[in-house]
């Protein structure tokens, strides 16, 4: 009893017993569970991005693309195929995160970044994040370029 009240307050709760549970209710726990889980790495990276620590976003998104690949089939664009819209929306905001991350690890990392909103760009060409991002891109690089080497690697290391 005391820890199912524990478990209540931290936000968790226990799994309920199959015995106790109709069949309707179960799939629906089990859909809600999933979809749980699939908001975990949205919200680390979100709190990753507000501490600055940018590396264990790209680290946090590699891991969960990985994972994601690892049951999808991929098609000739080179992009997971994905089973709705709202999959291909999950996976366009991590690699967007990705592209964010990749950037702000500074200017060696700017071609996975682009790379990373590229991709997005060929799965929705109407992306705003996405283009953003590329605009951003090449507006650092033109700033990088115009400037010295020092500057360059000041910037760089900064």
């Amino acid at each position: 009893e005391a820890a199912s009240i524990l478990d209540r307050t931290i936000g968790r709760t226990p799994p309920p017993e199959r015995a106790n549970v109709p069949h309707g209710a179960r799939k629906m726990l089990t859909r809600q569970k999933c979809e749980h889980d699939t908001k975990i790495p949205f919200q680390l990276c979100s709190a990753y991005a507000k501490l600055g620590l940018w590396d264990s976003v790209d680290r946090l998104v590699r891991h969960v693309l990985d994972n994601w690949s690892a049951g999808n089939k991929f098609d000739a664009r080179g992009v997971p195929q994905f089973r709705g819209p709202k999959e291909e929306d999950r996976w366009a905001q991590l690699m967007i995160q990705r592209g964010v991350a990749c950037a702000f690890l500074g200017v060696e990392n700017f071609p996975r970044a682009k790379g990373a909103f590229a991709l997005v760009q060929r799965v929705q060409p109407r992306n705003r994040h996405a283009l953003r991002g590329l605009s951003c891109l090449a507006f650092l690089e033109k700033q990088l370029g115009s400037g010295s080497a020092a500057h360059r690697e000041a910037c760089s290391t900064a």
